[in-house]
């Protein structure tokens, strides 16, 4: 699981302690990601924001053993951006100038309540988990995907356009997601399924 770590009011740590005082969850790998990218393909925009030189190496090589090894991934925020620009794709470096968004991306804390809502693609695995056409989610991101890797494929748009969630259809079980359920399941069983999702493929 790749988990954002730097949202202020509740992080990731929080959320990775909950995860491990709750039975069913135990046994579930996590990976923790942080929400700023640094992808090597890309020139750095001058209002991209503070890189981490160290994750930004880091995380692609830890990815790529995963994604040989075909293990179970779920990425969050920075995850769905890892993966996209891991595989290929392009990100915008800040929505404000390279974007202009009509849907609130980066809403202010705390982060339990949605922001926006978003359209679920059919015939996806998020369609198949929710089995509804739209989701209200939380948001708080200034990056986003621009043009979506070969390899992925699209599960939800916001309504202004936007990327929102991905699958890998090539391995056992890899999705993205743009928003934070981390931030919210407690208030909703939509976002809650979505990490009993992932707990069940890693059980298999």
């Amino acid at each position: 699981m790749l988990v954002d770590l730097e949202m202020p009011r509740m992080n990731g740590f929080e959320f990775i302690q909950h995860v491990r005082n709750t039975p069913e969850f135990k046994a579930t790998p996590i990976i923790m990601i942080t929400s700023r990218t640094g992808e090597k393909h890309q020139e750095k925009a001058k209002y991209c924001g503070k890189l981490n030189q160290k994750r930004d190496e880091m995380e692609p090589k830890l990815l790529k053993s995963v994604l040989e090894a075909n293990k179970p991934v779920l990425g969050i925020c920075r995850g769905i951006q890892l993966l996209n620009a891991c595989l290929g794709g392009t990100l915008y470096q800040d929505l404000d100038q390279q974007f202009h968004p009509t849907c609130i991306h980066r809403q202010p804390a705390p982060y339990d309540h949605p922001s926006h809502q978003v359209k679920i693609v059919e015939n996806t695995p998020l369609k198949d988990i929710l089995n509804q056409e739209t989701l209200m989610v939380n948001s708080c991101h200034h990056q986003a995907i621009c043009q979506l890797a070969p390899a992925l494929k699209p599960m939800a748009y916001s309504d202004d356009g936007l990327v929102e969630a991905v699958y890998l259809p090539d391995k056992k079980y890899v999705i993205g997601y743009q928003w934070h359920p981390e931030m919210i399941y407690k208030k909703s069983d939509d976002h809650l399924k979505l990490f009993k999702d992932f707990v069940d493929n890693c059980k298999k």
